[in-house]
């Protein structure tokens, strides 16, 4: 009989009839790639059931929210069945939640490239193209998937529809510029009534589709308000406080993270260096994820948070493969306990003053989600719980629109900071302009 020998978590196998089910325990090692893997070794018939034990338990990784892990598998069967669409589809999917955006593209490319038919890789492709501001390419990759596949359009139609618009703004203020000289003695309405005609757009009705993508229930006030943080990286020493209390202060269930530290190695010994990050959601000013929402569930409030309606979230992801941040998580429904009666189950999340207590197939539970700067802090005076609770005082938070303002933790003016710091944004070629500042 032919042996597997695969990389996996200690493992036991039950045999079934034509399957190997990886009996693993719930380990929960987001973000951390160096999580060991053990060689193991099972008997196996065919290549086919080989490949299959494979993609089971890559899968099995990715409902526990360990993607690194997933990738390694999934390269394995790539390994072993290099002219597998599938398997490349699905790596594209577990890096796509790590914020490697071009990976995903490299990996839903190859799958097209495989089988050209393959209208799910084709979709996910123009999705993450519209991350990167590809627009024709998402276009085209997107009118071939429905070619192929007609129930697509309802979810690919509606991102078309702002990818379009968005490209109609964008000639139109193109030739507003191009041609200011000629309309500089032109009347206002004059000039408005030429660019129309110009670049065959209603800048209104641009304008009213966007808004249409707001729920009114969940809205913020018009303000002055750009809330947006300031990180000190010097100051961060990996503590990881941060990444609990966040979890404490959401509530949020076993491998979902708002704000997680990743970490980067660096040099040699003796010269060594370990740097962290810390990374919630970067609340950009143009967010790719919410141009990719076929159910305008997560949308830009008026003070910039980017926020999610668990009523309106369908749970198809897209949002998560535009994000290059990795920045937002899936809700699989796993808890800390199977008695959801349990104390620590019933404690409701604070999570944009809802107060939802965590049930079976109820939202959030199916739905995409994501640090919201908690929102439910802030506007009762008390700054995010990542920040109030850094022991390293390496995050300031505030109001980044109003030039005075200080951080509600410290004190410090924030724009000092920036004016007297070197600093960086992360992927700002991107085009995402992220309201979250790293000091270097």
């Amino acid at each position: 009989m032919e042996l597997l020998k695969i990389k996996a978590f200690p493992a036991a196998f039950k045999k079934s009839s034509h399957k190997f089910y990886f009996m693993n325990p719930l380990i929960n090692v987001q973000n951390q790639p160096d999580f060991p893997l053990e060689s193991i070794t099972v008997p196996v018939q065919s290549k086919s059931v080989e490949m299959e034990a494979l993609m089971l338990e890559g899968q099995r990784l990715e409902h526990l929210h360990n993607y690194f892990a997933a990738i390694e598998i999934y390269s394995q069967a790539i390994e072993l069945a290099p002219a597998s669409a599938l398997a490349y589809h699905r790596r594209g999917w577990a890096k796509a939640a790590t914020g490697d955006i071009l990976g995903e593209i490299s990996d839903w490319t190859k799958a097209v490239e495989i089988d050209p038919l393959f209208d799910a890789a084709l979709a996910d492709r123009a999705v993450a193209k519209v991350a990167t501001r590809d627009y024709p390419g998402a276009q085209a990759d997107a009118a071939k998937a429905m070619s192929l596949n007609p129930k697509l359009s309802a979810l690919l139609q509606p991102i078309l529809n702002r990818v379009n618009k968005e490209i109609e703004l964008q000639l139109s203020a193109q030739n507003e510029e191009l041609l200011a000289p000629v309309m500089a003695d032109m009347p206002a309405n004059q000039r408005r009534d030429f660019l129309k005609k110009i670049t065959m757009i209603g800048v209104a009705t641009l304008g009213a589709s966007l808004a249409s993508c707001s729920p009114k229930k969940l809205e913020g006030k018009k303000t002055d308000v750009r809330w947006g943080m300031i990180i000190d990286l010097q100051r961060c020493v990996g503590c990881k406080a941060c990444t609990v209390a966040c979890k404490v202060e959401n509530h949020t269930p076993p491998g979902v993270a708002y704000s997680v530290v990743l970490e980067q190695e660096s040099g040699t010994y003796p010269y060594f260096k370990k740097t962290f990050l810390p990374r919630p959601c970067m609340q950009c000013e143009n967010p790719s994820c919410t141009m990719v929402c076929p159910a305008t569930a997560t949308y830009a409030r008026d003070d910039g948070v980017v926020v999610v309606d668990y009523d309106k979230c369908i749970g198809c992801r897209y949002c998560i493969a535009a994000c290059p941040y990795g920045a937002r998580s899936f809700d699989y429904g796993h808890n800390y306990t199977e008695d959801l009666s349990n104390p620590w189950e019933q404690q409701p999340s604070p999570e944009y003053g809802q107060h939802r207590k965590r049930e079976h197939h109820a939202s959030p539970e199916g739905n995409v989600r994501k640090c919201t700067f908690c929102l439910h802090r802030i506007y009762n005076g008390l700054a995010p719980a990542c920040a109030s609770t850094c022991m390293g005082n390496a995050i300031f938070f505030g109001n980044l629109a109003d030039p005075e303002a200080r951080c509600m933790v410290h004190g410090v003016k924030l724009h000092e900071l920036l004016a007297t710091r070197s600093y960086m944004r992360l992927k700002e070629d991107l085009g995402n302009a992220p309201r979250v500042y790293y000091l270097t």
